[in-house]
């Protein structure tokens, strides 16, 4: 008896257990999902302290660059405060109120006028520093010597050789002005073709015109010209007065033009002797092993040498502007009317292309964002197929362990009729206490067997309700917020590992839920095995056969269960095929929009450069549209004959009219003086 109810109580301390575990589980449950919160809260707050740190050390680093800027910016007008301390030989108080007055008289720094108000007493103390009170006396005192500054004499040959480079880049930059002055003026001698040569043909036809006009009035006098000739040779007397009075206007621009370049150079000149002779006249014994004065030096012909040559770039940057708005001048005044439909119809097919191209753009966006979807649910739907392929190997562990369990169960069932049929007299014993217990432990089992299921579907219900909300929640703000990429598919990460956890936690309590109501239905079935044999020992072999049938029964079962589970699996194989192929489909989709979007750029490119050579052509076409044909395209049309509609320059129609030529040269028509139309392009 003391054995039966040590093993009573074994039994109900083990049910006390089962409930005690469940208890304690389902509390680390709860305090590892409010943990999970509070570490994504904690990570959220130390990024962004990260953030805004990293911030504030980018102020700074900009702030000292900036300051290293605006020193290294100060040093040139410090250094030419030096050299003109050299060269005036006069004493310069360079204190540190006039330096900070210097570097306020920058143009157009305003930045640095605001640092500079905010930085005051930094730069008075790098100033004091670097000028100590031993060169201020010496400053100071220097009225009286000869130079600003008395340096230690030392046998260096340094100066000497700078100096000796410097009258040479002089005498070279002399050389370079006369020869520059020498090509001015040839230049302008020599002729050009655009202007100088019309001029010199007209000088020609007035040098010989008098002895012509001379003949012309004798033969007119003896032979009696008409009078459309007299008047024709007197327009041609004032075209030819009007053609000189011209040249001499052009010539006179060109002397006022050496004039200006002659006194221009000869202010450089004056200048260069000026600087040479200061240059000349300092005294080098005392200057001449100063490192500083070397270095001024070389900053100074630096600046000048970077002066000369952004004068340089000035000037012919001036010409090259003065050249194209000449000839955007001309080119607007010829052709504004011509090109006005082509550019309208440039600009339409322009701005069509652009809207091609934002198109594409926008189509390829969508593709992307398509395929990101695409890819996260095949994760999904991949992660869930491993898992689904982890629940098949756990069943198909468990089919392994319920057959062996089954033939453990034979081999018990055939040592314990063995047994039984020896311990009859004491299962009778037992029926009497058993029979007492019996009903206590079947409420007991039957409430814990609810309650625990019960707890289990709630706990199952609130964790699977906490999944989605926790998931929505998440989803919402990954689409809502959208800060930072990195960070959010971070976290993204992070829950996902951790949704991962919560279902491992989810299946591991279902694992162990099965496990209970495995170990529950075992201790039914004692207990109904238990109760048979109190009843009759002649029953055994029949509940036998009736549990083996059971046994079979959950065998086929659990092999219905894994075919269906063998089903699910080829179709999910099947539904990966399927996302395989969209995704090659995609794929090859997002292949032909790029080669697609290449040609369009393409026909972009091609059209741009077949408009610019177009329009190029078609200007020197419609260039010489716009000249007369009949004086070899020297002059611009500016007359019309109004019964042909054909367009000549005035010149070239006056002299058929007054030759009597009265025909259009193109197509032969006659016209008279009246049928003349001016006309303005």
């Amino acid at each position: 008896m003391s054995e039966n109810e040590s093993g009573a109580g074994q039994i109900l301390h083990q049910k006390r257990g089962f409930s005690e575990q469940e208890d304690d589980y389902y509390e680390v449950n709860k305090v590892s999902k409010k943990y999970l919160l509070e570490q994504l809260q904690t990570s959220r707050r130390c990024y962004e302290a990260s953030s805004n740190s990293l911030e504030k050390q980018k102020t700074i680093l900009y702030d000292k660059l900036r300051h290293i800027a605006f020193l290294l910016s100060w040093w040139p007008l410090i250094a030419q405060q030096f050299y003109s301390i050299f060269q005036n030989r006069e004493s310069a108080d360079f204190g540190t109120e006039q330096s900070i007055a210097l570097l306020e008289q920058i143009p157009d720094m305003e930045h640095i006028k605001k640092s500079l108000e905010n930085d005051q007493s930094a730069i008075r103390a790098i100033l004091n520093e670097s000028f100590t009170s031993e060169i201020l006396e010496k400053l100071s005192s220097s009225t009286d010597s000869q130079s600003a500054f008395t340096f230690p004499i030392k046998d260096n040959s340094q100066l000497s050789e700078r100096k000796e480079t410097l009258d040479s880049e002089i005498e070279r930059v002399m050389n370079d002005i006369q020869s520059t002055e020498d090509r001015l003026h040839s230049a302008l001698k020599l002729p050009e073709r655009s202007s100088s040569y019309t001029l010199r043909c007209i000088n020609e036809s007035v040098s010989s015109h008098p002895s012509a006009k001379t003949e012309s009035q004798k033969n007119g006098m003896e032979n009696g010209t008409s009078v459309g000739e007299a008047l024709g040779q007197q327009s041609q007397l004032q075209e030819l007065s009007r053609l000189q009075e011209e040249q001499q206007v052009i010539m006179n621009l060109y002397s006022q033009q050496m004039s200006s370049m002659d006194s221009k150079l000869n202010e450089i000149d004056n200048v260069i002797l000026k600087r040479k002779n200061e240059l000349g006249s300092v005294d080098w014994e005392h200057l001449q092993k100063s490192p500083s004065l070397l270095n001024l030096m070389h900053v100074v012909t630096l600046t000048s040498a970077q002066y000369e040559v952004l004068q340089q770039l000035h000037n012919e940057c001036f010409e090259d502007k003065e050249f194209f708005l000449q000839q955007k001048r001309n080119f607007d005044d010829s052709s504004r009317s011509h090109y006005h439909s082509i550019l309208y119809d440039l600009d339409t097919q322009i701005a069509a292309l652009q809207k091609d191209e934002r198109r594409i753009a926008q189509a390829k966006e969508d593709l992307l964002k398509a395929s990101e979807k695409k890819q996260a649910g095949l994760n999904e739907k991949a992660g869930s197929l491993t898992e689904k392929v982890d629940k098949l190997k756990e069943l198909d562990l468990q089919v392994e362990e319920t057959k062996k369990k089954t033939e453990s169960l034979k081999d018990s069932v055939t040592t314990k009729l063995e047994n039984g049929k020896k311990s009859l007299l004491f299962q009778k014993e037992l029926s009497k206490f058993l029979t007492q217990e019996l009903a206590h432990t079947e409420r007991a089992f039957r409430l814990a067997n609810k309650q625990v299921l019960n707890k289990n579907d709630l706990r199952l219900e609130e964790l699977i309700n906490r999944y989605k909300l926790e998931k929505d929640k998440a989803e919402q703000k990954y689409f809502v917020t959208m800060k930072s990429g990195d960070s959010l598919h971070a976290e993204v990460k992070a829950l996902r590992e951790k949704y991962k956890k919560t279902d491992e936690f989810t299946s591991k309590m279902l694992h162990s839920q099965h496990l209970i109501t495995l170990e529950i239905v075992k201790l039914e079935q004692s207990i109904s095995e238990l109760s048979e044999v109190r009843n009759t020992s002649s029953r055994h072999s029949v509940e036998f056969q009736v549990k083996q049938a059971t046994h079979n029964f959950s065998i086929a079962s659990q092999e219905e269960k894994v075919n269906n589970l063998e089903g699910i699996i080829e179709k999910a194989k099947s539904e990966l095929t399927d996302l395989n192929e969209q995704s090659s489909m995609l794929s090859s989709n997002i292949d032909s929009l790029e080669k697609r979007n290449e040609r369009h750029e393409w026909q972009k490119q091609k059209l741009n450069n077949s408009a610019v050579s177009s329009s190029e052509e078609e200007m020197k076409m419609y260039r010489a549209m716009c000249k007369c044909s009949v004086c070899n395209f020297e002059r611009w049309k500016n007359s019309a004959i109004s019964l042909c509609g054909h367009a000549f320059c005035y010149e070239c129609i006056q002299k058929r009219i007054e030759t009597r030529q009265r025909r259009c040269p193109i197509c032969g028509r006659g016209f008279g003086a009246s049928d003349v139309v001016p006309m303005q392009l």
